[in-house]
Parts: structure tokens; sequence; C-alpha cells
């Protein structure tokens, strides 16, 4: 049997699905012995293609009005047991749903890091790292609990916290014209299905 005929008789037998599981390496083998690692990665990438289009991003100006307003819908900012200050939604999240923005101001990595280093343990963990989309290393800077942009306005996304393989969230980078200039924005995106009182995970990427 060729590659194509294993692959097709998996797939029947274990549909790609958003969330689903791999099949394992033993399911694998009863289709294919000798090509069960092309399965794999076959199976893996019809999963990600069916993510990517799934994903229901905003448009520019909604995440631009969203970002500026901060009047995200569905979350409550709610102490958690054992963690301090998180996030639940109240309402039910579909895959690829925008939840909320990190909000903070975008600064270079290394005044992040300054910003890190000089800041007590007890109030360290809202710096958000990444590379914009030149490359460039970056900081999206959330110390402040309020922002001097929303000075009256606690922002949601700084009390998400850490997951994991129990994250439902991921992170996308994100570019916005305001006013003529571009600005990063860092959005949340549903990467499970998420319900009512369930809280928002993602996975920070540091030890």
């Amino acid at each position: 049997m060729d590659v194509q005929a294993a692959y097709n008789r998996l797939v029947e037998s274990h549909p790609v699905t958003l969330d689903g599981v791999v099949p394992s390496k033993a399911e694998r083998k009863k289709f294919s012995a000798d090509d069960q690692r092309v399965l794999y990665e076959r199976w893996l990438k019809a999963q990600m293609k069916l993510r990517k289009q799934h994903d229901t991003v905003m448009d520019s100006s909604q995440i631009r009005k969203m970002t500026r307003t901060q009047k995200w819908k569905g979350l409550l900012v709610t102490d958690v047991e054992g963690k301090g200050k998180g996030v639940v939604a109240t309402r039910r999240f579909q895959v690829g749903e925008v939840i909320c923005d990190y909000h903070g101001r975008a600064i270079t990595a290394k005044e992040g890091k300054e910003i890190h280093v000089n800041t007590s343990e007890e109030e360290t963990g809202y710096m958000f790292f990444y590379k914009d989309k030149r490359g460039r290393c970056m900081s999206m800077d959330a110390q402040k609990e309020y922002c001097e942009c929303h000075p009256e306005m606690q922002t949601v996304g700084r009390h998400i916290n850490h997951a994991g393989e129990g994250a439902n969230l991921k992170t996308r980078l994100y570019t916005v014209d305001t006013d003529g200039e571009e600005k990063d924005v860092i959005l949340f995106i549903a990467s499970k299905h998420i319900e009512v009182n369930e809280e928002l995970l993602f996975d920070y990427g540091v030890n």
C-alpha cells in the first residue's frame, strides 16, 4: 500500500480535527509500519492547516477599536486559588476567536530586560518579549496595572496566567495603523473551545 492510500485510511479512522490528538505510533503502524512517521507528519500538517483556516481574527478596524478602548467582552479579572489574580471567561469562546490583547507600551528588549532586572520579584512578570515583523527584539511593557493611556482602567491581558500543556490561548503579533503610524499588538487567540468560568491560560515560553 502506498503512503497516500495509507494516509487516506488513517484519516477515515482518525479524522483530523481542530483539537484532536495525533494518532499514536501503534495506531499509525496498523496502516503502514514503514511510513508511520510520514503519516504522523501529514496528519499534524493537516491539523495545523485546519486551525489556520478556522482562525477568525477581527479585521483591522475592530482590533484598532478594541485595543484603543480596552472594552473586551466576556472576561473577568478575579482571584484564582494559589495564583493570585487571573482571568476567567464569562461567556463561551470558539477556537480562533480573538480574546483580548496583551496591552502595554512597545519598547526594545534591552529596555525590557533592564526594567525586569530592576523590578522586585513580587512585581515582575509583566514583560512580554517578542520579535517584530522586522526581526527586532522587542518587549511589551505591562508592568503598571494602570497604563498611561487608560489611567482609570485595569487592563485584562496582563493578568492571564501561565500554563504549558493546559494552555487554551495562543499569541499572535498583529500590526495596526494608528493615525498613520504602525503599532504592534499582541493578540490572544483561543486555541481551544473555552467554556464559561474557565480560566484563560497561555504558555509564557520561559522557565
